[in-house]
């Protein structure tokens, strides 16, 4: 008796569930019931969608469909609730069987489409009906009793099926209690999101003064469009997990840069602290629409001072044994370091981003200079930009002497000719990484403890001049 009560549940339970599907309203929400919306965009090919939307729900029981969202939706990460009384999702589907051409094909298996065969040579056309008999590799069809692995022609449907989708959407059996109409405050994750700073530094003509402007380039590659969103960027690097894969977003396929009337209006990103991150928030809704990059000002223009230096790198292997002869005069690096101070001009949380370098000519034209990768930068933070080589600043380093002192022991003599073929002195910076223990014999010039394994040597280089920096080390073991 015990084992025909189970099969019977068994038996029924579908049954009720197909009932539930069939027999209980369903209730649309779209987007055009929200009243609020926001996007708060991470680096990181991620997104927090925040959604109010208004819908006349059921007393008790029913089913609600929340359309219009994102193909890179996260459907774990769902939250819904609701401030008009007391909602409770029961149950969730998560609805993305979107329409395509093979899926609309799988959906005839077994039943008969048209085929219309147009022949250009003879400007005549030809219409077979073909039952679908396979999708996959490449469809198969029976045509007048016969089995044809494809068919050239265009493939005709008489209707489009009730499984498939234009949009994705989420399907809740819900429990609720409460005022009519209800506002249902649902958040999600989504991919298809990212965001990025790009700045530029347009150098003075002073060595050491520029202006810098910073931009935030916004990526929406959800699938979904986003009217009038509260709009915040997120810098900082929140820990996920990698078990779940998130759909692949659809292709890019146009740039919205802001327009100077937009920016020149204040809507300029307003910078705030949250949790261990830093937030940038515009004063004002942005409509972000599906496969569109677009561009808004992080803050106004600054003015700002860097120092220029010029760098010599060394590896660290060069002290473990004799060192061939240098060729030519190496170019050296220039770097452009900045101070995130007030005193400097900035003072302020810079988020990771590209920086490009321009300089003005006398002749009225433009210079592009080079790019940098910038990582987050803290207030009163350094930040160092590689932005290219030097043509008239240049080294040769090489080993003068080198002595063999025992298996694990060696000491070399080593001489640096810098030459400055500019008309204004510069500073150059050599660096030598030791990466054992080690020992300055003699130096020409007294060295900075970067650390444990590195020194920097400082030289000023006259214009038009030759400068020599000549040390003795030893490294290794005694």
């Amino acid at each position: 008796m015990k084992n025909l009560l189970i099969i019977l549940l068994i038996a029924l339970f579908p049954a009720a569930c197909s009932a539930e599907d069939t027999q209980t309203p369903k209730t649309v929400v779209s987007s055009g019931h929200s009243t609020a919306l926001s996007v708060t965009i991470y680096n990181q090919d991620l997104a927090l969608i925040s959604d109010h939307r208004q819908a006349n729900l059921g007393s008790t029981n029913g089913i609600v469909e929340f359309a219009d969202v994102p193909s890179g939706v996260i459907p774990e990460s769902v939250l819904a609730d609701t401030s008009t009384g007391t909602f409770a999702i029961l149950s969730q589907i998560y609805e993305a069987n979107l329409i395509d051409s093979n899926r609309l094909l799988e959906s005839r298996i077994g039943k008969t489409i048209k085929i219309i065969d147009f022949n250009p040579y003879q400007d005549s056309s030809r219409t077979v009906e073909a039952e679908v008999l396979s999708v996959y590799p490449e469809p198969v069809y029976r045509i007048d009793g016969q089995i044809y692995l494809g068919h050239p022609g265009t493939r005709v449907l008489p209707s489009l099926p009730d499984t498939l989708r234009l949009e994705p959407a989420f399907v809740w059996n819900y429990r609720y209690s409460g005022t009519q109409p209800a506002t249902l405050d649902v958040s999600y994750l989504t991919s298809g999101f990212s965001w990025k700073s790009d700045y530029t530094l347009r150098l003075k003509e002073s060595a050491s003064e520029g202006v810098l402007s910073a931009w935030a380039t916004i990526t929406n590659s959800s699938g979904a469009d986003f009217e009038r969103a509260e709009l915040t960027l997120v810098a900082g690097s929140p820990n996920r997990s990698h078990r779940a894969s998130a759909p692949q977003p659809r292709m890019l396929k146009q740039v919205a840069m802001a327009d100077a009337a937009f920016s020149e209006s204040g809507a300029v990103l307003s910078e705030s602290a949250a949790f261990e991150y830093h937030t940038y928030s515009m004063p004002r809704p942005v409509s972000l629409r599906n496969a569109q990059t677009r561009q808004l000002r992080l803050f106004e223009d600054r003015e700002v001072r860097f120092r220029k230096e010029f760098r010599l790198e060394a590896p660290g292997s060069q002290f473990f044994g004799p060192a061939p002869a240098p060729q030519d005069d190496e170019p050296l690096q220039v770097v452009l370091v900045l101070s995130n101070t007030d005193k400097d001009g900035l003072g302020l949380p810079l988020p990771a981003g590209t920086v490009r370098v321009y300089e003005d000519s006398g002749a009225g034209d433009r210079l592009f200079a080079g790019e940098s990768d910038l990582p987050h930068t803290a207030e009163n933070a350094t930040a160092e930009l590689r932005v290219g080589r030097a043509f008239d600043v240049t080294a040769k380093k090489t080993q003068t002497s080198y002595t063999r002192l025992s298996t694990r022991l060696h000491e070399s003599s080593w001489e640096v000719l810098l030459k400055n073929r500019k008309p204004a002195p510069v500073e150059v910076v050599v660096t030598e990484r030791f990466y054992q223990n080690w020992q300055l014999i003699s130096s020409t010039v007294k060295p900075e403890m970067v650390d444990a394994f590195t020194a920097k040597f400082r030289i000023r280089v006259e214009p038009e001049s030759e400068t020599r920096l000549e040390y003795r080390v030893k490294v290794g073991l005694e």
